[in-house]
C-alpha cells in the first residue's frame, strides 16, 4: 500500500459537511469510516468504557488519538491526500480491532484491520464498471504435503461455466507474507481488475489460482530467518505436489500452452458435470 506524501490532520471532530459512508450492511447505529469530497475522513467506534482508543493505518505514521463524546462513540478525522486502498484499525485500551461498522476486512494473519477506499482510486483500475464479471470461488481440498485440509481462491473468467471445451491459461497468485488466501481478493480487487481488463481486450481470460502461501500452522516466521527457508521449501511441495495436481489439467488440445483447470468431482467444481 503507498503510503508516502501523505499529511495527516487529527483533531477534534464534528461530522464533515459532505460525506459519503463507505458502508453499513449491518445497520451498525456507528457510522464508519465517513469520507469527506475533499479527503477527510471520519472514523468512529463505540467504546463506552474504554479510557483510551487510537486509530492506526497504513496512511499516517504511529498512532493518532481519538476523543470521546458524551454517547460512548469515540471519533477522530484525519485528512489523506493520496487515494489508494489502506489497511486501518483501533486500538482500544491496547487491544487492536478492526472497525465493526465496517465490512471491508483485510485478511492477515497477524493484524486486525479493516479497508478504507479512498475516492477516485479503486474506480480507476479495481472496482467494477459495466462488464461481464466473472466468478471467484472458493475450494478446499487435502494436502498430502501438510496432512491438513487447506482452502484456496480460483477466479474464472466471464463465459467459464458455458465454454466447457475451452482452454485458459492458469496463474498462480500468491499473496505477500502474513497475508490470506483472501487477501488478492478483497484487497487486491483481481477480479474486478481482470473483467474489466478481458472486456476491453487488454488481458486474454485466464483462471487464477489464489492458494494460502504460508506452512507452519504456528504462524509465519520472519523473511529472513532460518525457519523462513524451511517455509519456502514447503510451499514449493505444496503448490507442485497439491495445489496444481488439485486442478489437475483438462485433456483438451491447447497447442502446447498451459490448460485449463479441470477437477471433475471435486468440492469445488469448476466444470459443469
Amino acid at each position: 500500500m503507498r503510503f508516502l506524501g501523505m499529511i495527516i490532520l487529527c483533531f477534534a471532530v464534528g461530522w464533515p459537511t459532505s460525506v459519503v459512508a463507505q458502508g453499513n450492511p449491518w445497520n451498525n447505529p456507528v457510522v464508519s469510516p465517513r469520507v469527506d469530497t475533499g479527503g477527510e475522513v471520519t472514523f468512529s467506534v463505540s467504546a463506552p468504557s474504554a479510557s483510551r482508543v487510537e486509530l492506526s493505518g497504513q496512511f499516517m505514521e504511529g498512532t493518532c488519538p481519538m476523543r470521546k463524546e458524551t454517547d460512548g462513540v469515540w471519533s477522530v478525522t484525519v485528512k489523506i491526500d493520496r487515494p489508494d486502498i489502506y489497511p486501518y484499525s483501533f486500538h482500544i485500551d491496547g487491544v487492536e480491532s478492526s472497525d465493526p461498522s465496517n465490512p471491508l476486512i483485510f485478511p492477515n494473519e497477524r493484524f486486525k484491520a479493516s479497508l478504507l477506499e479512498m475516492p477516485d482510486t479503486a474506480a480507476l483500475y479495481a472496482r467494477h464498471k459495466d462488464v461481464p464479471r466473472g466468478q471467484v470461488r472458493y475450494c478446499s481440498y487435502y494436502s498430502e504435503v501438510l496432512h491438513a485440509d487447506r482452502t484456496m481462491l480460483v477466479y474464472t473468467p466471464p463465459g467459464y461455466d458455458r465454454e466447457t471445451e475451452r482452454c485458459y491459461p492458469v496463474l498462480y497468485l500468491v499473496s505477500g507474507t502474513t497475508d490470506t488466501e483472501e487477501t488478492w481478493y478483497k484487497v487486491g480487487r483481481v477480479d474486478a481488475i481482470l473483467d474489466n481488463l478481458i472486456a476491453r481486450g487488454e488481458a486474454e481470460p485466464m483462471l487464477v489460482v489464489m492458494p494460502y502461501g504460508y506452512m507452519p500452522s504456528h504462524g509465519t516466521p520472519m523473511p529472513s530467518s532460518p525457519e523462513a527457508a524451511e517455509m519456502y521449501a514447503t510451499f514449493a511441495r505444496e503448490l507442485t505436489e497439491a495445489v496444481i495436481p488439485y486442478g489437475a489439467f483438462a485433456r483438451v488440445p491447447c497447442g502446447g500452452r498451459v490448460l485449463a483447470w479441470r477437477r471433475a468431482g471435486s468440492v469445488c467444481s469448476l466444470f459443469p458435470s
